[in-house]
């Protein structure tokens, strides 16, 4: 007997069973969440009391060079000596609690770095009490010694705090009528003690701040004061800078290789590629890709009056990044060598 014509269609009371739906998948937390989310915890995680004093510490004695000229009638000079005294003090009690307290000495040595920075520089910029030879010197000695006692401790707070303060100098002591010369050759010499710790060490955050607070500014200070005139002065520190960032993404990834000991006995390019796929944490994306983007920005924004300057330097980064490319090749930087030959390509093609 055939089958009704309708023997497949649902009776008019069954309900069919609806699939269930698939979980919806959280949205994590964006950049400016996180970049929160780590200070709240930076700040409330731990002695929260001596974290505010820090900061609050830091914050007065930058006011006060900034505004020692108002209804005071201490000599300037003795007014510089204090706080370069309670910088020194800071230090010294660092240091004495380092081994009670790592933490809060680690803390304390980064505000009296922080402190000789700002001290050193509102000198130099504020009032005519050191010239600039004499700040220079001071400054390479703080850069040098905050780098001796960040690697002797291997303390990565205690060399961001100390790089956090001197990138805050020169704003929290600006007039707005600063010798831009004065300013990039102070960034040498913070960005001269990252590129000395990253010989020794494979600090991201280090790098990272540095390399923020070195064209962050650079770009600010651009926006408002650059002229065509000032090409010739300006452009050798661009070019300084990137070659040091540059440098840092290098020498990160020679520190994290060091440290590696599972090496693949297969030399071959199949296997040294899937190896550094496995173990790409050795390439910093952000000290990698930033220095060529952010570096060639600048520097078209520097030369765009210029026929085919634009040019000439995206031909220039092209030729680097293949020189390093043909450099690090045939090694355990495999990986590296594959991304630094597609820069060189893009740029060339750039060109």
């Amino acid at each position: 007997q055939p089958l009704p014509a309708d023997v497949w269609r649902a009776e008019p009371s069954a309900k069919i069973p609806e699939q269930p739906a698939a979980p919806a998948v959280p949205r994590g937390p964006n950049f400016i969440e996180r970049a929160i989310s780590g200070a709240r915890n930076w700040l409330f995680g731990g002695n929260t009391v001596l974290r505010v004093g820090v900061v609050l510490l830091f914050l007065g004695l930058a006011f006060l060079l900034r505004y020692a000229t108002e209804g005071m009638v201490v000599p300037i000079e003795l007014r510089y000596a204090g706080v370069a005294g309670c910088a020194l003090a800071l230090l010294g009690l660092g240091w004495w609690l380092r081994l009670r307290n790592s933490n809060y000495g680690l803390m304390l040595q980064g505000t009296g770095i922080a402190v000789l920075y700002l001290t050193v520089f509102a000198a130099m910029r504020l009032h005519p009490l050191l010239d600039p030879g004499a700040a220079l010197g001071l400054l390479v000695a703080v850069t040098v010694f905050s780098a001796i006692l960040a690697i002797t401790q291997d303390a990565l707070g205690l060399a961001c705090a100390a790089a956090l303060g001197g990138f805050a100098a020169p704003i929290l002591t600006s007039t707005g009528a600063g010798n831009h010369v004065a300013l990039f050759s102070y960034f040498a010499l913070l960005n001269a003690g990252i590129l000395a710790i990253a010989w020794f060490k494979a600090w991201r955050l280090l790098n990272l701040i540095g390399f923020v607070g070195t064209f962050g500014i650079g770009f600010a200070w651009g926006m408002r004061s650059y002229t065509p005139e000032l090409l010739w002065s300006t452009e050798p520190f661009l070019i300084l800078f990137f070659l040091m960032y540059l440098g840092i993404g290098l020498l990160f990834a020679r520190r994290k290789l060091l440290e590696m000991r599972d090496a693949p006995d297969d030399d071959s390019r199949g296997a040294l590629l899937r190896w550094s796929a496995a173990k790409g944490d050795y390439v910093d994306g952000s000290m990698l890709f930033g220095p060529p983007l952010v570096g060639f920005g600048l520097q078209f924004a520097l030369v765009q009056h210029l026929e085919f300057a634009a040019a000439f330097s995206a031909l220039a980064l092209g030729i680097i990044y293949m020189g390093l490319a043909r450099l690090l090749s045939g090694g355990r930087a495999l990986l590296l060598a594959e991304t630094c030959l597609a820069l060189g390509v893009i740029f060339a093609s750039l060109a």
